[in-house]
């Protein structure tokens, strides 16, 4: 197919999926249930064309476990080798956060900042549509492959160049939602990550001498700071001793935390204040998996000690615990599999109670059916991608930036050093800003 033919096919298909949206009965019965799930009710047909995107494109339909395009595709056994080649790119869909690089005769070179990588994309509609995007700013779109072009579907959102905190937060958002998103269609990314983790493996069973550890909110943040330097540089000595920092807490038990179960959080709030920030006091487990890289997991020896105790229910919390640690998105399957393992019989006595399982447990099946999303594909973990997020970089280094500048501020250059060497402040602390 020609460019401009795939253009007209490409659009063709996407109306195609839309009326499939609001004619289908089985789609019908499942898009009620997803836009009454939406946080504001949809009252107008532009609203509901902003949300019938996403619901076209990422939508898994429950009754059948498949995403609709699938669906649509076995629904219209009729369909031409060309319309299944439009099909098969748009599942391929990446809905991003871009910066222009250049604005060309009938697209756009962009920079993806969540995969780190460039794309030149095709328009659907004449470029007139897109008067004052210029380079330099960023977009919140989606684009996706077909006959070695990439095609641009949709603009969300333009933030100006001034906005680069804004574009780049929303990318470290997106990878600590998805870390698969970094590395997506990135073969050299995804490289550079497990070079990371091979270099790490080594690393933290020098500096901790385990592969895991538990300590509490207390002490969890210098550890892991204390850790960073070390992989920097391993020949600085340490700056804390780590027998006063890796301790269990008094007593295991498991609360609603904020930080832990809510499914949204400011990323740099998060990163500068740390788990010391949280309000209470609870275990925290250190593990370095060399498949998925860095966990830090909450929680984890309350989870561990619910099936190491004679007693669970004594354990505060303890139901609410093995539901969080099935149903969480952000819980890997490796610490279900470590319990599992270190008893099994009485880890399928407890987790069939509390789950409500009217047959035996196989473990297998049992991970595969709450944990899918890490068999589906290749995942690291949350730490191990801002190890190697460029975006991460960029917001701190600004944000380091930010506070020498207000730091620079409180105190005069002729000033004595707050560090209280005795030296003026451009001859001590500024000078290594």
């Amino acid at each position: 197919m020609l460019i401009q033919e795939n253009v007209q096919n490409i659009s063709l298909l996407v109306n195609k999926l839309f009326d499939f949206v609001k004619t289908d009965a089985d789609i019908q019965q499942d898009i009620q249930a997803y836009l009454s799930s939406l946080p504001e009710k949809i009252t107008t047909q532009a609203e509901l064309q902003s949300v019938l995107l996403p619901y076209v494109f990422e939508r898994i339909i429950e009754n059948s476990g498949k995403k609709l395009i699938d669906v649509y595709i076995e629904k219209n056994p009729s369909l031409s080798q060309d319309e299944l080649e439009v099909l098969n790119g748009l599942k391929k869909s990446i809905l991003s956060i871009f910066e222009i690089k250049k604005v060309l005769n009938n697209g756009f070179e962009l920079y993806n900042l969540v995969n780190e990588k460039e794309y030149n994309t095709l328009t659907l509609v004449k470029m007139v549509h897109f008067r004052g995007v210029t380079a330099g700013q960023f977009v919140i779109g989606r684009i996706f492959p077909l006959k070695n072009e990439n095609y641009l579907i949709e603009i969300d959102n333009v933030y100006p160049e001034k906005s680069q905190d804004q574009a780049y937060k929303f990318a470290v958002m997106k990878q600590l939602e998805s870390p698969e998103l970094l590395y997506m269609d990135n073969e050299v990314k995804l490289a550079e990550i497990q070079k990371t983790i091979d270099n790490m493996t080594d690393k933290f069973k020098e500096y901790f001498g385990k592969n895991e550890f538990l300590t509490t909110t207390e002490y969890v943040d210098d550890l892991l700071g204390s850790f960073n330097d070390y992989v920097e540089n391993p020949d600085l000595s340490s700056n804390i001793n780590l027998d006063d920092y890796i301790k269990v807490p008094e007593q295991f038990a498991y609360y609603d935390v904020r930080e832990v179960t809510s499914g949204s959080f400011d990323i740099m709030d998060t990163v500068s204040k740390g788990f010391a920030s949280h309000e209470k006091v609870y275990d925290v487990g250190v593990i370095f998996d060399s498949s998925m890289g860095l966990l830090v997991l909450p929680f984890y020896g309350t989870f561990m000690e619910i099936f190491r105790t004679e007693d669970p229910k004594s354990i505060e919390g303890f139901k609410d615990c093995i539901l969080n640690y099935f149903n969480s998105e952000r819980v890997p399957p490796l610490p279900i599999m470590n319990a599992y393992n270190e008893n099994p019989e009485k880890f399928k006595k407890i987790v069939s109670e509390v789950l409500e399982l009217d047959h035996e447990i196989n473990i297998e099946k049992l991970l595969h059916e709450y944990k899918s999303e890490y068999f589906a594909k290749r995942r690291f973990s949350s730490p191990t991608v801002l190890y190697s997020s460029k975006a991460f970089s960029v917001l701190m280094e600004n944000a380091d930036k930010a506070q020498a500048t207000q730091f620079d501020k409180k105190v005069g250059r002729n000033d004595p050093c707050p560090c209280g060497s005795g030296k003026k402040y451009k001859k001590c602390c500024l000078n290594g800003i």
